[in-house]
């Protein structure tokens, strides 16, 4: 599964990379299975290329376990079907 995430939360992205997903920023502009922001409706969403099912989470005050919970069962409302 292939990550992109918002620049300044390195922490995630190490900690996403350590469980085995590729992780890039949003930014780079690539097609992603899932993007995380730590602001809604951020300067970012103009770089969204959806993949099939791409999902969009918020982070805001998430705590990492729900983050990876979230990817993990993907029990989260799809952005893109």
């Amino acid at each position: 599964m292939l990550i992109a995430i918002d620049r300044g939360m390195e922490d995630l992205k190490t900690l996403l990379e350590s469980q085995g997903y590729q992780v890039i920023y949003i930014d780079e502009g690539l097609m992603c299975d899932a993007y995380i922001y730590s602001n809604a409706f951020g300067q970012q969403l103009k770089y969204i290329k959806p993949g099939k099912n791409g999902t969009l989470l918020i982070s805001g005050s998430m705590e990492y376990d729900n983050i990876l919970n979230a990817l993990k069962t993907r029990l989260i409302t799809p952005l893109f079907e």
